[in-house]
């Protein structure tokens, strides 16, 4: 019998009051072998097994002593770190805020960086993991992988853990029958996994085959994105508000808040949903990837970088992130007009072409990336045949997701090898986030300079980076009399982006 027969998988199983667990732990399930063995969550610390269990440990992290709590048995007092006997994977993982004193001890931090780079599922998680210093990027959330067999949907609206309001707006509006669902169910601390698994796959069961969903809960709405149902998440009280656990998650659904629909401000057809975005597609390949390389026993590291695509610990410590979404994406918005032409190089998921520079309207968007690994020496020094796969994958999940869109054409090529696609002073714009060595940067400026009209710009990520910043600070001085730098890099409004505008 081989090491890998000899493995033992282990998934986060559920002792709580909320279904929406157990859902989570379903989607991890899926991926790992059908004797994988169950590892409640609240009790992670006392898990026993006389050999070394590999855990995908995902999900909300976690109730204590002292927490409200309805369990037969009260959690111990000593929640953390995990067992001995687990073998962690960290992935999809949300460390809510009361959990902080435990998690981010001294002892929590050592033990996080050891079973480092951390998926976080979302980016509230993420920014709290990297203030401590422990390696971490966005994974998303495990439920967006969930799989959606063929079955016909039927005609019914399921309302999920709304209030009495909520219920009777989304009522007075439809014709389709209604039925009202709740994730809660204080039974539910009582059964046996086995038996809470049985009956969130009941649900889900009820959300393959509904018209839609509108709900309140996150794993009722990324379930539905998952199954192509369409879903509504009401994911907050008031406009202008989120909980932080839903940051880098809700963008993904369409959403609005109570108020809108009680005013009646939600454009929403309950009778004929619309269907979902399909922006979280490249998220959820990814996780697929992850989950599927991990079980095999092969080196998931490539696949959990950021999408810089640079190593964590090669960066300038000393810089500032480049990883304020927020700010990124309104930098950028502010420097490309509607009707502009542009090209992106580096497109990886995809994610910053669909929902910062198609969003802008262009007459006509390139997304250039060869999709192949090795290019990137530094850290890309595995080119095994399933490193290779993940980038097909990446490629063909891009074309899915820019499919509906013509004005959009996938370059399926080195950056220097596009170039020659381009008249000279034929773009308006090229946002540079290729391989971020000073060779790469310093070829990408020096092939597109020519290819931007006066007036045109020049933009690219991560200038902090140890490639980037003196290959752009060396071309600016090279080309002084054609180029401007617009902002300070390192200043809030620009977080850590660097733009070039051509004045000749």
């Amino acid at each position: 019998m081989s090491h890998r027969e000899r493995e033992i998988f282990g998934y986060i199983s559920h002792s709580t009051v909320n279904i929406g667990d157990d859902i989570q732990s379903i989607a991890a399930k899926q991926f790992l072998p059908a004797d994988a063995v169950p590892v409640d969550r609240e009790f992670i610390s006392e898990f026993a097994s006389p050999s070394p269990v590999k855990v995908a440990v995902n999900g909300w992290f976690m109730h204590q002593r002292g927490a409200y709590w309805d369990l037969p048995v009260p959690p111990p007092e000593k929640s953390w770190p995990p067992a001995p006997a687990v073998d962690p994977f960290f992935l999809s993982l949300h460390l809510t805020s009361t959990f902080h004193p435990t998690v981010f001890s001294q002892a929590g931090i050592e033990y996080l960086k050891a079973h480092a780079p951390i998926g976080a599922r979302d980016f509230y998680t993420l920014d709290e993991l990297r203030r401590r210093d422990i390696p971490a990027y966005f994974s998303g959330c495990l439920t967006m992988t969930l799989r959606r067999p063929p079955l016909t949907r039927n005609d019914v609206i399921y309302l999920v853990d709304l209030d009495e309001q909520s219920i009777a707006d989304i009522t007075q509006r439809v014709r389709s029958p209604i039925a009202v669902v709740t994730h809660g169910k204080s039974i539910l601390p009582h059964l046996a996994p086995a038996h809470r698994l049985q009956y969130a796959e009941y649900l889900l069961g009820l959300y393959r085959r509904a018209k839609c969903v509108v709900t309140t809960r996150l794993h009722a709405a990324l379930p539905c994105l998952a199954l192509g149902t369409p879903v509504l998440m009401l994911s907050s009280e008031t406009p202008g508000w989120m909980n932080p656990r839903f940051h880098g998650l809700v963008e993904h659904v369409r959403h609005t808040s109570k108020e809108e629909l009680k005013t009646g401000a939600v454009d929403y057809d309950f009778d004929a949903p619309p269907p979902n975005p399909t922006s979280y597609l490249p998220i959820r390949a990814n996780l697929e990837r992850i989950m599927t390389t991990w079980v095999a026993g092969r080196d998931v590291h490539a696949l959990t970088r950021p999408a810089g695509r640079v190593a964590p610990e090669q960066h300038d410590r000393s810089a500032p992130p480049s990883d304020h979404r927020t700010a990124r994406a309104t930098f950028v918005s502010s420097l490309i007009e509607p009707g502009d032409v542009g090209v992106e190089i580096g497109v990886h998921m995809g994610v910053f072409a669909y929902h910062v520079l198609l969003r802008r309207s262009p007459l006509r968007l390139y997304l250039v990336d060869p999709w192949q690994y090795g290019l990137q020496r530094d850290v890309e020094t595995d080119p095994t045949p399933a490193h290779q796969a993940a980038r097909d994958a990446e490629y063909r999940n891009v074309c899915e997701l820019f499919a509906p869109y013509s004005n959009v054409e996938i370059l399926r090529l080195k950056s220097e090898d596009a170039a020659s696609r381009f008249a000279d002073g034929s773009l308006d714009y090229v946002y540079i986030d290729g391989e971020h060595s000073y060779e790469g940067v310093t070829r990408d400026l020096t092939h597109y300079f020519p290819k931007i009209k006066a007036g045109g710009l020049l933009i690219g990520d991560d200038y902090g980076w140890s490639g980037v910043g003196p290959a752009v600070q060396e071309f600016l001085a090279l080309h002084r009399d054609s180029l401007r730098l617009l902002a300070d890099p390192y200043s809030e409004e620009a977080s850590g982006q660097f733009a070039l505008r051509r004045i000749l």
